[in-house]
């Protein structure tokens, strides 16, 4: 009955390993995650593989994270209204023409 039982757990082991993704499957994911973006089931893949302290992914995950901190990626709140975009974007057609050379004729 024993012995039985041990096979049932080396195959649940087995199966198991065979349903985890490997790093260059979880590759791909690292910006999701990082950004907050990422969803089951591949987010508790990439939890657990991480959990296993895989050098390569945990190094990966922290240069995601560092590039989608500094896009602004990791920002959350309130989605900027259209008429900010429309104030930001006159602002900014504003100072490209007053940067304008201004051509005289001599």
């Amino acid at each position: 009955m024993e012995a039985g039982r041990g096979a049932a757990c080396l195959h649940e082991l087995v199966q198991e390993a065979r349903l985890r993704m490997s790093c260059d499957e979880l590759l791909p994911n690292y910006l999701r995650y990082a950004a907050g973006k990422m969803e089951e089931p591949e987010l508790g893949e990439l939890r657990a593989h991480l959990s296993r302290k895989c050098e390569e992914c945990t190094a990966g995950v922290r240069v995601a994270r560092a590039f989608a901190y500094s896009t602004g990626a990791m920002l959350t709140g309130e989605k900027p209204s259209p008429q900010l975009r429309d104030r930001v974007l006159a602002m900014a057609r504003e100072s490209a023409a007053a940067a304008r050379p201004q051509w005289r004729p001599r």
